[in-house]
Order: structure tokens, then C-alpha cells, then sequence
């Protein structure tokens, strides 16, 4: 856990962090983060990764993540 991230849980604002890590393309530390504080957002975040890493062309981020929100047809 990075200090900011401390910092930000601390101050009870665990959406800050999460943004931090978006930001930063840190996405195992933000999913670690969503699925502790903003679990109903988890799927939803698996999908907007995966069409981020297919926009990047990074195939298989992209396919991994789509399978982990299950729409691996996508």
C-alpha cells in the first residue's frame, strides 16, 4: 500500500485512491480497492479496463479483464 493510498483510506475517501491508481493504469491496486469499498462497481470496472487496454491495443489485458467482468464475448 502506497502512502498516498494510506493517506486517502485514513481520510475516508477510498475514491481518491482509487482515481489515483486509474490515473496511474495501476489497475490491480484499483480493483484491490473497488472490490473492498465500492464492490457493486467491481463488474463495471473489469469491462471499462478491458475496453481501455483494447483501445491501447494491449489484446490480452483486454481479454482478461472482459472474462473477469464476464463478458468474455465482447
Amino acid at each position: 500500500m502506497s502512502d498516498a493510498e494510506s493517506l486517502y483510506i485514513a481520510a475516508e475517501e477510498p475514491d481518491l485512491a482509487i482515481n489515483m491508481y486509474k490515473k496511474r493504469e495501476e489497475y490491480e491496486h484499483m480493483l484491490r480497492l473497488v472490490a473492498k469499498f465500492r464492490r457493486e462497481h467491481l463488474a463495471d470496472t473489469y469491462k471499462h479496463i478491458a475496453e481501455q487496454s483494447q483501445m491501447k491495443g494491449n489484446l490480452k489485458r483486454a481479454e482478461h479483464y472482459y472474462v473477469e467482468a464476464k463478458t468474455w464475448a465482447a
